[in-house]
């Protein structure tokens, strides 16, 4: 068994994932804490003002992204961005793909994003799997409309068995404010999760998959879901895809490591 140790500053375990120790047995954290008071940031924040000042819209488009899981520190981020600086964020929420005893994470989202982020317009639910090309997704949100019920993706049609078209959870699922107010109800319903019954057989109304429950509350409720073919369930060279062909889309799934900077410079490379 691997010896367990301590940070001997702030008594984090050498059990933390990325845990690194110097000499003294601090931590990264601890030694992180240290650098940080040799920062002037007051002028780091005029360097972030003028950064801000060169991309800020004053028409209400989006004009930075904010990674947004929902926890603190996107959520800060965000926040501040809105109401300190005057920005307009597209939050991008990357769902991790965890196995819930009720299967139905998008749901819970759903609730929490309505309840937490009424200053946002637009959300995009992706696995921790995908990539997004963000260029082409902040074109395609400029393009929608607000006052409506919109959620784009694209469809599984009838997969799964369930007689259901609904949107692929790896290939991300675009929905804006309007949409996220009614998808909500579905968690409280209680029809939508996903339980195992005494035999062994699932509910009709309730898959082991997230994806395909929200695909069902939509049927329910006459939420019409747009096919879009940017949004890619697989990842590129499943669909023999160009370089060029792969600059077009907005999504795909199934990227590991590597594969992840590969299309970040494929997109770039023009820069």
């Amino acid at each position: 068994m691997k010896k367990i140790i301590w940070c001997s500053n702030c008594l984090a375990m050498s059990t933390r994932p990325r845990i690194t120790f110097d000499e003294r047995g601090w931590c990264n954290a601890c030694r992180w804490m240290e650098e940080k008071k040799k920062i002037d940031w007051i002028q780091r924040e005029k360097e972030l003002v003028t950064l801000l000042d060169k991309y800020r819209k004053n028409d209400g488009s989006f004009d930075c992204l904010v990674p947004c899981s929902g926890g603190k520190d996107g959520s800060y981020v965000a926040y501040t961005l809105k109401h300190r600086y005057g920005m307009n964020p597209l939050a991008v929420t990357v769902t991790p793909a965890l196995p819930l005893d009720l299967g139905d994470k998008n749901l819970k989202s759903f609730v929490y994003l309505f309840e937490n982020c009424k200053d946002f317009d637009w959300f995009i639910n992706v696995d921790d799997d995908s990539f997004v090309n963000y260029k082409n997704l902040i074109a395609l949100v400029e393009t929608l409309p607000t006052d409506e019920i919109v959620k784009i993706g694209r469809l599984n049609e009838n997969s799964a068995g369930f007689g259901i078209n609904y949107h692929s959870g790896g290939a991300g699922t675009l929905f804006n404010f309007n949409a996220l107010e009614v998808l909500k109800n579905a968690y409280p319903s209680g029809k939508y999760g996903y339980f195992r019954e005494e035999n062994g057989d699932y509910n009709a109304k309730q898959t082991p998959y997230a994806d395909a429950n929200v695909g069902i509350f939509c049927s329910d409720n006459n939420i019409e879901q747009i096919n879009s073919s940017l949004f890619n369930p697989r990842e590129p060279k499943y669909w023999n895809y160009t370089n060029e062909e792969i600059k077009k889309q907005i999504t795909f799934h199934y990227i590991f490591g590597d594969e992840y900077y590969k299309l970040y410079d494929i997109i770039h490379e023009n820069d």
